[in-house]
C-alpha cells in the first residue's frame, strides 16, 4: 500500500508552506481583531492563494517526482532491475492514489473561510498542473499525442465554461488521456532507443543522458570551425504531423481563451494585435533560428558591389518566412474587409502562420549542409577555437 512518504514533496517544501500559511493566518486574525465588522479584509484570500499555489506545486511533484524520465540515477537503477509494467514503480506511483485526495482535502480545509467560490480552484490547480507536467514528461519519452489530445479536451471545456458539468467532464477526460499516455510511455521503458543520438531531439535540450553530454563534449573538444562542420547526427527538422498539430493546438488554445474572455474593447484590440504582429513574429523567429550561426557568404554591401543581389542557395531560407507572413496577412485582410470577425480570424491567422513556418522547407539539417553559408562560432564555444 502506498504511504504518504512516497507521494509527499520533500520536507523542506512542506515546512516552507507551513511557515507562510501560519504567517498569513496570524495576520488575518490580527487584522480581523482590529477591524471586526469590516466586510473586506486587506489580506482576504491570502490563505486561499497559498493553498492554490501549494496544490499546483503538489500536482507538478506528483507528475515528475517519481517519474523515471526526470531522475537519472533512478532510471539507470530501474533499467537494471526486472521491473515490468504490471508491477508498481519502486520509488512511488506516478498515477493518482487515494492519498492524493486526502492531501487536496486538507488544503481545502486549510483554505476554509476564504472568499466564496475560491476553494474550488484548489483541486482545479492540482489537476491542471499534474496534466501539463505529465504531458511534458510523456513527450520526453517520445509519446506526443497526449499533449495534443489533452490541449484539445481542455480547450473544449473552456468553450463551455458556463456549464460546470462540462468543465468537470473536460478535466476528467484530460486526466484519462494522460493516464493512457503514461501507461503507453512506461510500456516502452527504458526508452533506450529514444535517447540514442540522432533519434531523440530532447536528449540534447534537456541533457538527460550523461553519455549524450559526454559525446557532445568530445565533439566540442576539436574546437571551431571543426565542431561546426562535423556530422550533426540529429535532424532538427519537424515532421509534418507535429507541425500541423502544434499549429492547430496553438490556434485552438487562442480560440478557447477568446471565448472565455469577457467581451470588450480590450478583447478586440488583442485580436487586432495578433492579426498584425503574430505573422511577423513567427517569421522573425524562424529566420533567427536558421541564420544565427549560418551567415550569408557575403554581406549586404558586398552584394551591391558585386551585383549578386540574390544568392539562390542561401536566400531560399527566407521563402518560408515570407510565405508565413503572406498566409497570416491573407487571413488578416479578410478580417479587415469584414468577411470574418476578429475573434475567428485571429486563431485562423495563427494556424496558417505556424503551419507554414513549422512545415516549410528547408529543414535545419538540410540547411546546415546545403545552405552555401559561412559558419560563425557560438559565444559559448569561442574558447574552443583552434588555430588553422
Amino acid at each position: 500500500m502506498t504511504c504518504f512518504r512516497q507521494i509527499l514533496p520533500p520536507a523542506f517544501s512542506l515546512w516552507i508552506f507551513a511557515f507562510f500559511y501560519l504567517v498569513a493566518l496570524l495576520l488575518e486574525l490580527f487584522i480581523s481583531s482590529l477591524i471586526p465588522h469590516s466586510s473586506e479584509m486587506p489580506l482576504d484570500g491570502a490563505r486561499l492563494f497559498l493553498c492554490e499555489i501549494a496544490a499546483a506545486g503538489f500536482g507538478v511533484y506528483r507528475a515528475l517526482g517519481n517519474h523515471p524520465i526526470v531522475r537519472l540515477g533512478y532510471r539507470a537503477w530501474l533499467r537494471a532491475t526486472p521491473w515490468q509494467l504490471s508491477k508498481p514503480l519502486p520509488s512511488g506511483p506516478v498515477r493518482w492514489v487515494w492519498q492524493d485526495g486526502i492531501v487536496i482535502g486538507m488544503l481545502v480545509l486549510m483554505a476554509f473561510g476564504s472568499p466564496e467560490g475560491g476553494i474550488g480552484y484548489i483541486p482545479i490547480a492540482f489537476v491542471l498542473s499534474y496534466v501539463v507536467s505529465l504531458c511534458v514528461a510523456t513527450s520526453a519519452t517520445g509519446i506526443y499525442w497526449p499533449c495534443y489530445a489533452s490541449a484539445f479536451v481542455l480547450g473544449l471545456g473552456c468553450m463551455f465554461h458556463e456549464y460546470p458539468i462540462a468543465q468537470v467532464v473536460a478535466l476528467g477526460s484530460a486526466c484519462l488521456v494522460v493516464f493512457v499516455g503514461l501507461r503507453q510511455s512506461l510500456a516502452g521503458f527504458p526508452w533506450q532507443g529514444q535517447f540514442d543520438e540522432g533519434q531523440h531531439r530532447w536528449a540534447r535540450l534537456m541533457g538527460i543522458m550523461a553519455e549524450t553530454r559526454q559525446r557532445y563534449a568530445q565533439k566540442r573538444a576539436v574546437g571551431f570551425p571543426f565542431c561546426a562542420i562535423n556530422p550533426r547526427g540529429s535532424d532538427w527538422g519537424m515532421p509534418y504531423r507535429h507541425g500541423l498539430s502544434l499549429a492547430f493546438t496553438a490556434s485552438w488554445i487562442l480560440l478557447a481563451g477568446l471565448v472565455v474572455a469577457s467581451p470588450g474593447p480590450e478583447k478586440s484590440e488583442f485580436c487586432k494585435t495578433v492579426l498584425v504582429e503574430f505573422p511577423i513574429l513567427v517569421a522573425f523567429f524562424r529566420v533567427v533560428i536558421y541564420c544565427s550561426f549560418h551567415w550569408p557568404p557575403i554581406n549586404f554591401p558586398g552584394r551591391i558591389i558585386t551585383l549578386r543581389w540574390i544568392l539562390p542557395r542561401y536566400d531560399r531560407v527566407f521563402l518560408t518566412p515570407i510565405a508565413a507572413i503572406i498566409g497570416g496577412y491573407a487571413v488578416s485582410f479578410c478580417a479587415w474587409e469584414g468577411l470574418w470577425g476578429d475573434q475567428i480570424a485571429a486563431p485562423i491567422a495563427v494556424f496558417f502562420s505556424l503551419a507554414i513556418a513549422l512545415n516549410g522547407g528547408p529543414s535545419l539539417s538540410d540547411w546546415a549542409l546545403t545552405g552555401q553559408h559561412r559558419f560563425v562560432p557560438a559565444v559559448s564555444s569561442l574558447t574552443d577555437c583552434q588555430k588553422v
